[in-house]
């Protein structure tokens, strides 16, 4: 959404912050490449001394003679050592070579003695191996890697020794439904946080979603035994697509950082690959979530003068909408008990905002009512209009479920369908609003993507795609919209992205 390279394609990043400055590296292929092992066999690096603003470096590794998949770096002594997963000579992806530099521009591999293979003793000879997280503790180097035989010692950060594969006490919750030769995650990365070991991973078709998802299990000690934090068990993702994926960790000496991707397209198999915004590791009761991270105020550029009555209703979203000083009020005609499980009304409002295609950023205060006098589940959010007759609803419920999904015009009736969902109870994003409460809200929008904050908690990042492939259109506005009640949006404030400075795209 921020940032992407220039020329080329980068996936699977990895974001090291050193001595005040964040560097930003992973897998390229350059323009015209292909996206599999032949074409990513670079290394990648942009830099930033904020973590929003980013500057090319370019490739640092270049046309390597095997291929350079998902990568980490981490320091050990005094150079800074990469590694990343790739193919031996049986083409299976079970190798993890290494890198050493001392300025992160100058790298050198350190040899096929040096590479890191799967412990056969433990896993099958098909076993994967893909790109390890180091954590140094005082006793040594832990790396947790993609594999069903996951978990390395180093005395140095160098040579590796395999350790038993940690115990997973799944509980309530199934095994992944990853081969078993791939792991019990595609793991991304395990940090301590509060005296506890949160390790990370994400997969797809799991817990009756296709979607790809991260999620998260904690333990006393790296060696295990790790079992799922519920109930804020899904750290992120997408219960329909792949649209954001993998969450690394990025350490600073203030605060844990959380880094992914995200696709403007469908998924990532379509259109390019960005870097979101940086989220804060938030630390609960034996489980974390992502929140926002105060470095995003850099993000903040010209103010946008946000008038109430600028707001126009939606054509064919029933309801009323009011307006006035610097709040928006809109009502549905009719209000339904959910015990009924009739078609709720969806009323929107919406204002010209030519600025998307830069990017802006929204705040203010959501407060959903329903003048039904027995509980109804009504929800309260944003749209985002694409054309006259349609456009993308983020509708967050009193229920605790979160929808997103296309808003339009069939046939003179309004339709929405839902093309993603977030439910409490599984997920550590924001899910839920609350009758009669004031929830501040932060949304950035840029081109055809968006992110969703609810009380300082991320609540989803997606995009405007609706139909494979296409990539989604990019809103003409922006506004708001309620289910089955009445909202009001107040203390409205709008800024325009501010991303100048570097030379890569987006910047």
């Amino acid at each position: 959404m921020i940032f992407k390279p220039e020329k080329g394609t980068f996936k699977d990043n990895f974001i090291l912050f050193d001595n005040g400055k964040f560097y930003l590296f992973a897998m390229y292929a350059k323009d015209g490449a292909p996206r599999d092992e032949n074409g990513y066999r670079n290394v990648y690096l942009a830099v930033s001394d904020d973590g929003v603003h980013w500057e090319e470096r370019g490739a640092v590794i270049e046309d390597a003679p095997f291929p350079i998949w998902a990568m980490a770096v981490h320091r050990a002594g005094g150079q800074f050592i990469l590694n990343h997963g790739s193919f031996g000579a049986d083409g299976k992806q079970n190798v993890i070579k290494q890198w050493a530099s001392r300025d992160f521009l100058h790298w050198t591999y350190l040899g096929e003695e040096r590479d890191v293979h799967p412990d056969f003793s433990q896993c099958g000879e098909n076993a994967r191996l893909d790109c390890m997280y180091v954590l140094h503790e005082e006793d040594g180097y832990y790396a947790f890697a993609t594999g069903p035989q996951w978990l390395f010692y180093s005395k140095n950060g160098v040579d590796w020794q395999s350790l038993p594969t940690p115990r997973v006490e799944w509980g309530d919750y199934p095994p992944s439904p990853m081969p078993a030769d791939e792991g019990i995650f595609e793991v991304a990365g395990c940090e301590k946080v509060g005296g506890r070991y949160y390790l990370v991973g994400g997969w797809f078709n799991y817990l009756g979603y296709p979607g790809y998802g991260d999620h998260v299990l904690s333990a006393r000690s790296p060696k295990g035994p790790f079992s799922p934090c519920s109930p804020k068990y899904r750290l992120n993702g997408h219960s329909e697509r792949w649209v954001c994926l993998w969450a690394r960790f990025c350490r600073t000496p203030d605060e844990l950082l959380v880094s992914s991707y995200m696709a403007d397209g469908f998924s990532y198999e379509c259109g390019s690959t960005w870097l979101p915004p940086l989220k804060k590791v938030l630390c609960g009761t034996n489980s974390i979530s992502l929140g926002y991270w105060q470095g995003n105020e850099s993000l903040k550029g010209d103010v946008l003068q946000v008038s109430a009555s600028g707001f126009l209703p939606v054509s064919f979203a029933a309801g009323a909408v009011l307006a006035g000083g610097e709040s928006v009020s809109l009502k549905t005609n009719t209000c339904r008990s959910s015990l009924c499980r009739l078609p709720t009304e969806i009323c929107a409002a919406f204002s010209p905002c030519e600025e998307i295609a830069g990017g802006v950023v929204l705040e203010g205060e959501l407060c959903f009512t329903s003048p039904s006098p027995r509980e109804t589940d009504g929800a309260a959010g944003f749209y985002l209009p694409e054309t006259e007759k349609g456009g993308t609803a983020m509708l967050v419920g009193t229920s605790g479920v979160l929808r997103i999904g296309h808003f339009f015009e069939s046939n003179g009736a309004p339709v929405f369908v839902p093309e993603d969902e977030s439910r409490t109870g599984i997920y550590a994003t924001a899910t839920r609003i609350e009758q009669g409460k004031k929830h501040a809200f932060r949304l950035f929008v840029r081109r055809n993507m968006f992110e969703l904050y609810i009380d300082g908690v991320l609540a989803q990042t997606f995009n405007t795609a609706h139909e494979y492939p296409q990539a989604g259109a990019v809103p003409s506005g922006i506004g708001f919209a309620v289910e089955n009640g009445c909202a009001e949006f107040s203390h409205l404030k709008m800024w325009k992205m501010s991303l100048e400075g570097g030379k890569g795209e987006g910047l």
